[in-house]
């Protein structure tokens, strides 16, 4: 059985048992090093990878959805996990930061760079900045006397 298959039957579970006063999944990792360490083996499988012959190809690129599959949590299993502590909010928004930098990054290697602003957008809070008062500036004659 897959560890996902038996999160899912450990939440359906859960799910049906709706008279119990703590019907929330128990934590899946019960100290800060090993949750930090499957982060790390996460991002390790997401690092170029070298053939026999030299040639290196780029590994699968990392996002919050894959990491959060590869720690066998949902998404927001993943940032509830800020909430256990100062060290635990740390690793998690760390973990973030490392997907958001890889996505800021891929915008400089072109390709479809409007799904890309969508991601830093909708999921790291991005937002485009205008210039209003740029604007107005422009509306207005810089010089009357002439």
């Amino acid at each position: 059985m897959r560890p996902w298959s038996a999160y899912i039957c450990q939440r359906a579970k859960q799910k049906r048992n709706k008279n119990k006063a703590n019907a929330t999944a128990p934590f899946r990792f019960k100290s800060i090093s090993k949750f930090i360490d499957a982060i790390e083996e996460y991002f390790q499988t997401c690092e170029p990878i070298r053939d026999e012959d030299g040639k290196v190809s780029p590994g699968p690129h990392p996002t919050i959805s894959a990491l959060c599959l590869h720690l066998t949590l949902t998404r927001q299993g993943f940032l509830n996990q800020a909430g256990r502590g100062v060290d635990w909010a740390e690793a998690v928004e760390w973990a973030r930061l490392r997907v958001e930098s890889y996505t800021e990054q891929h915008l400089f290697r072109g390709g479809y760079t409007p799904g890309i602003v969508m991601i830093l957008k909708n999921r790291f809070g991005w937002s485009e900045q205008s210039e209003p008062e740029r604007a107005i500036d422009a509306l207005v004659d810089p010089d009357p006397d002439v």
